[in-house]
């Protein structure tokens, strides 16, 4: 399948904290539609050293996808060598600053010949759009108040103001050499249409509105450009970095959906985290 990308909008902001520890790659407002890959990573809070993470996993993605030929498949191997890159790049950081006190999320998503793939490490998170639908893919955050939900020992509601609703499960770090890289959550899919948005986002974003709201804005909202500038003022008084890309497809050509694609699609994220686990052992 062919993809062309539309309209792509951005914005990576300090909000109400002392220092920026949120990172994007490509690090610009309006990215070109030539563009087929995006990151974004929130420097973990209560590490020394969150804006080095960030970056650091920045950068060694975009050397890593530098020659990748993204009007061919983008693989599960090449984005297993991708991530392992990244995790290569923050073990040379630590032994570089004698320092392994620093963490980041990861929120990525490639767009290629057979459709996309979409990952998350942490609780920067994904999300596809559909217009008159809503909602039709939401990354599951790694994060103690989602276990808590999911094992049905609190409510959703409960969640939203839980007192540790900041603590994650995964993130990227360096790790020792016994020790296991924390895995990504892939999911690869091919149900793309023309008119769907997807969005990649900080939780100093994902904090700021609601499923509802952000569901409503962006499948319901005539102007792209419009309905991502009522999202960038609804987050501009975030009392966290906040950080968000906007991907509109402008036509997909060649598009076989297959009926069961997120069928398909779960399993394989769930094999390829399987997999993740074994191969990152150090």
């Amino acid at each position: 399948m062919k993809i062309r990308i539309g309209k792509v909008l951005s914005f990576c902001r300090v909000g109400h904290r002392p220092n920026q520890e949120d990172a994007r790659f490509p690090d610009m407002d309006r990215p070109p539609s030539t563009q087929h890959f995006f990151v974004v990573c929130d420097g973990v809070g209560g590490t020394e050293l969150g804006e080095v993470a960030s970056a650091t996993v920045c950068q060694a993605i975009a050397k890593a996808l530098g020659d990748i030929d993204f009007k061919k498949d983008f693989t599960n191997e090449e984005f297993l060598h991708m991530l392992d890159e990244a995790f290569d790049a923050l073990d040379r950081k630590s032994r570089q600053l004698n320092n392994d006190d620093f963490a980041t999320t990861l929120a990525f998503a490639a767009f290629h010949g057979e459709g996309s793939t979409l990952a998350h490490i942490g609780d920067s998170r994904i999300y596809q759009f559909r217009k008159n639908i809503g909602i039709i893919y939401e990354s599951v955050d790694h994060s103690l108040v989602n276990q808590l939900v999911l094992k049905g020992l609190i409510t959703a509601d409960e969640a939203i103001d839980h007192p540790r609703n900041n603590v994650i499960t995964r993130s990227m770090e360096p790790v020792e050499f016994d020790e296991n890289r924390s895995p990504a959550t892939v999911y690869r899919t091919s149900d793309i249409q023309a008119g769907d948005c997807f969005l990649l986002c900080t939780d100093g974003v994902h904090g700021c509105l609601g499923e509802e709201e952000l569901a409503r804005l962006f499948s319901l909202s005539p102007d792209i450009e419009e309905a991502f500038n009522t999202l960038a003022a609804k987050c501009k008084e975030s009392s966290d970095n906040n950080t968000a890309f906007l991907i509109s497809i402008a036509e997909v050509e060649n598009t076989d959906v297959n009926k069961d694609a997120s069928v398909i699609t779960t399993s394989i994220s769930t094999s390829l985290t399987e997999v993740q686990s074994e191969s990152q052992r150090r």
